[in-house]
């Protein structure tokens, strides 16, 4: 099942699906990294545990393979 977050779409202006714990978005603008820490913090306000699978930003994918980038990709 997956589910659209037209709450966090309608602030951040983009396009979200989540399926299980996993986090595709896509954005016509912005930063790839701030959107994805901004996707991660609404899901802990709303006790989600996300991971980022795909995400893209202004054209430019999210580097997911980033090791220092692939602790914040989770949300506790």
């Amino acid at each position: 099942m997956c589910l659209r977050p037209n709450e966090i779409e309608s602030e951040l202006g983009g396009s979200i699906s989540i399926d299980g714990n996993e986090v595709r978005a896509v954005f016509d603008t912005g930063n790839a990294k701030d959107m994805a820490k901004k996707i991660l913090n609404w899901g802990k306000k709303n006790n989600w545990k996300l991971r980022i699978k795909q995400l893209i930003a202004g054209g430019d994918p999210l580097d997911i393979q980033d090791e220092d980038l692939e602790a914040e990709l989770y949300s506790a």
